[in-house]
C-alpha cells in the first residue's frame, strides 16, 4: 500500500521592530529570513510574528501593520494589505492572500516589506538582524 505523507505548516515569519530600550540587549541574531512560497489557486495565509531586538514579543499596541508586495525589479507595490492582529500579548498577526489576489500574480519572485505606523511616523519592520527590511516571497501554481 502506499502512502502519502502530506505537512501542515504555518507559513510563518518572524519580523523585528526597533526597539529602543537602551537595557534591551541583542540575543539571538536572526541572520537568515526563509523566502515565503505562496501558491496560486488557493487562499495563502501568512502569520507574522513581532518581535524586540531581545527577540521576546514586541509591545505592538495602537500600531498598524502593513504587508506589501513589489516585483523585484519594480518599485510600485503589486499588491498591499493591512495586517490583522490576532493577540497583541503574542505580537501575532495574519494576512490572507486570496486565492484571486494570487491568481493575478505572475509566477516570479517577489519583495515582501512591511511597515508599521507608531503615532506620526512610518517605520519599517525588519526580517532579519542585519536591518533587512525586505523579505523574498515566491509565486508558485503547482497546487491545482
Amino acid at each position: 500500500m502506499t502512502t502519502i505523507t502530506s505537512y501542515l505548516y504555518d507559513n510563518s515569519v518572524i519580523v523585528q521592530i526597533l526597539d529602543n530600550d537602551n537595557e534591551t540587549k541583542t540575543r539571538n541574531r536572526i541572520v537568515y529570513s526563509r523566502p515565503i512560497k505562496v501558491y496560486q489557486g488557493v487562499d495563502n495565509v501568512i502569520t507574522l510574528q513581532f518581535r524586540n531586538n531581545d527577540q521576546k514579543a514586541a509591545n505592538i499596541t495602537g500600531k498598524t501593520f502593513t504587508l506589501s508586495l513589489t516585483a523585484v525589479a519594480g518599485e510600485q507595490p503589486v499588491w498591499t494589505s493591512n495586517v490583522i492582529i490576532g493577540n497583541v500579548v503574542t505580537a501575532v498577526g495574519t494576512v490572507v492572500l486570496d486565492k484571486s489576489s494570487v491568481d493575478g500574480l505572475t509566477q516570479e519572485y517577489y519583495n515582501y516589506t512591511v511597515t508599521y505606523t507608531d503615532g506620526d511616523l512610518k517605520l519599517p519592520a525588519y526580517v532579519d538582524d542585519n536591518w533587512g527590511a525586505a523579505g523574498q516571497l515566491q509565486v508558485i501554481n503547482n497546487v491545482f
